[in-house]
């Protein structure tokens, strides 16, 4: 298997299938993509032939939106992480599949127009009279906590709000607990505003975008 960082333009191929994993919705659909090409003896454009992708979206955000708005035989942009495993068929024969852990979905513009809606993450709820830079940085974090790792032993997929909230509690991950009240009080730190211990990060916090396509032009 080897990984590479691509962008994919293309056709959607497929219907969004979602399944849920740990407790989050999984998108993923087929891409296929055709590159066309001058043929100089003849003068004319021609068709290559197509390859095909099977893009999976893991993250939440993202995942939600392609399933609210993505349909088959759309024009997209695909930005995100290629793997290409290999595997033997039931005849012996080597197959080889392609699949992008997508980043970034989009709707192909040069092929069509679209109209944008923005969605509102709750935790981020932010007021007219709030300081941008907070709300700014609500939404680089919010989006951070989005991001997926596997874990190379097991082929386990975390969310790192997930691996955040382990450490925030007693014995999590770090094996590291939180002040408590009490050991505030005996530090003589408590001043009396009741603010103790530690909030942890959540992954509910990013605006994040969806779009709708038009006639392809």
């Amino acid at each position: 298997m080897s990984d590479a960082t691509v962008t994919v333009t293309g056709n959607v191929a497929s219907d969004v299938q979602t399944v849920p994993v740990r407790k989050e919705e999984v998108a993923s659909f087929r891409l296929a993509s055709q590159r066309r090409y001058l043929n100089r003896r003849t003068g004319r454009w021609v068709d290559d032939e197509p390859s095909f992708y099977r893009i999976v979206c893991w993250r939440p955000a993202l995942a939600e939106n392609v399933a609210k708005s993505v349909k088959k035989g759309e024009p997209v942009v695909v930005q995100g992480r290629l793997k290409l495993k290999d595997w033997t068929d039931a005849n012996g024969n080597q197959r080889t599949d392609a699949e992008i852990d997508a980043w970034s979905v989009a709707y192909d513009l040069v092929r069509g127009t679209a109209e944008f809606t923005r969605t509102r993450r709750q935790l981020l709820n932010r007021t007219d009279d709030g300081d941008p830079l907070d709300a700014l940085r609500s939404e680089q974090r919010a989006r951070a906590e989005d991001e997926v790792i596997e874990d190379p032993a097991t082929g386990e997929m975390f969310h790192v709000s997930e691996l955040q909230r382990e450490r925030s509690i007693p014995g999590g991950a770090d094996g590291s607990a939180q002040q408590t009240t009490a050991d505030a009080d005996a530090d003589g730190d408590d001043d009396g505003d009741g603010d103790t211990g530690t909030v942890p990060a959540t992954a509910d916090g990013a605006d994040t975008e969806v779009a709708r396509t038009g006639h392809a032009a």
